[in-house]
């Protein structure tokens, strides 16, 4: 039975996502939308069962949907959520149509099972519960797509996959390449909690996208992959993008060092841009900097994190109650380059992302990443990439 969840609270949505073990009870979340517009938007591109909707939502609340659903004669089932003082929402609700409703403060796992077990019986009896033979050979297709990428991103490259399953998902594609400071994710709890909330969001977008394959790959602790088969415009892409990141920066206050999207024709094109990746410099430093000591990560954080602003030694030193000669030293033996050696190429890596973004001027670029003098900043840039920082933004807007 096939679900989609419309709630405009994060908490509440993410909730519901993980309350239950969808799979063990043969069921399927299709999406989570924030909205009845979006629900809407899901609903003419997917087939649904049963909708759970909030009734109180911005742009389109649950009422509405309801409404609108009962007009395009939906046939599935729609329960409400509600809180204590909603009870005049829920007569209206039911009056609409709902099949039944829950409060929010008491939903247990218990009894949204009862009452999704409740809808299918009803919708098996009325002969209206979707049987799509196409949309189950279609999700083992892609199934059989995620268990190969999950393998080939990760090295096994010499497997082989169907050449028909190769030609329909795995040509001509968009692949997007998204890396976290190894300091985010320096235990197993957080590298499990980072790459299930990255699954949430993409669940959540993935029906914004029109797309064929939407998958997501941790490729390694703190890599991951995401690739798409898609009709859609970059733009939709790019929403995507953003979406990840904003979500992941405002719930886990965790921030990208790295996000890179290319068109590939072939499979091989992606590992190529991994591989491309790890052998740059920034990424090899920051592949040290889980096993250096305690004081160089609090050092390396604080330098990450404060770009915009003044890093003096001496003030990076009393972060860690060092003395500075000494904090230089262990700076350099633990990862191979100076404090200012690193500032300086951190610096100019953000300036890169920043770059891509075309509203910014590349005086606010270098402002933003603490560097005041525009010139020294596009002679420093041209130094480390063989390029101005304007050349830079043309041959990205150009790829």
């Amino acid at each position: 039975m096939r679900v989609l969840v419309v709630e405009d609270e994060y908490i509440t949505r993410n909730f519901l996502s993980s309350i239950i073990d969808w799979k063990e009870h043969d069921l399927n979340l299709i999406g989570l939308a924030k909205d009845g517009i979006e629900a809407l938007n899901i609903i003419e591109k997917e087939k649904v069962d049963v909708v759970i909707t909030d009734l109180k939502m911005p742009k389109m609340d649950g009422n509405t949907l309801i409404k609108r659903l009962k007009e395009k004669n939906f046939i599935g089932k729609i329960i409400v959520l509600s809180n204590y003082d909603d009870f005049s929402l829920v007569k209206d609700a039911m009056k609409n149509g709902a099949f039944e409703y829950l409060l929010k403060i008491t939903i247990n796992q218990d009894e949204l099972l009862n009452i999704l077990k409740k809808a299918r019986e009803e919708l098996m009896q009325s002969n209206k519960l979707i049987k799509d033979s196409n949309i189950i050979e279609i999700s083992s297709e892609k199934i059989k797509v995620n268990e190969y990428l999950e393998k080939y991103l990760k090295g096994e490259i010499d497997l082989n996959i169907d050449k028909v399953l190769e030609k329909k998902y795995l040509t001509n594609y968009n692949f997007i390449y998204l890396r976290v400071l190894s300091t985010d994710v320096e235990t197993l709890e957080q590298e499990n909690k980072l790459n299930s909330f990255m699954s949430n969001v993409i669940n959540s977008c993935a029906l914004h996208v029109n797309s064929k394959l939407l998958s997501l790959i941790h490729i390694r602790r703190n890599e991951f992959g995401i690739v798409i088969k898609t009709e859609s415009n970059i733009n939709d892409i790019t929403l995507l993008i953003n979406n990840i990141t904003r979500n992941v920066k405002q719930y886990l206050n965790i921030s990208f060092e790295k996000i890179l999207q290319q068109e590939c024709s072939e499979i091989k094109e992606c590992l190529q841009l991994i591989e491309r990746e790890r052998n740059e410099l920034h990424y090899k430093i920051n592949s040290r900097v889980i096993n250096c000591r305690i004081e160089i990560k609090k050092v390396i954080e604080y330098i990450n994190n404060n770009l915009g602003k003044k890093l003096a030694l001496e003030s990076l030193a009393k972060i860690v109650n060092m003395n500075e000669s000494y904090l230089s030293r262990i700076f350099k033996d633990e990862l191979g380059m100076t404090i200012s050696d690193y500032i300086k190429k951190t610096r100019l890596e953000k300036a890169k992302e920043l770059l891509k973004e075309n509203d910014m001027r590349v005086k606010d670029v270098a402002i933003t990443i603490g560097i005041q003098d525009q010139l020294y900043f596009s002679r420093l840039f041209t130094k480390f990439f063989n390029m101005t920082p304007s050349e830079y933004r043309e041959k990205y807007n150009k790829v």
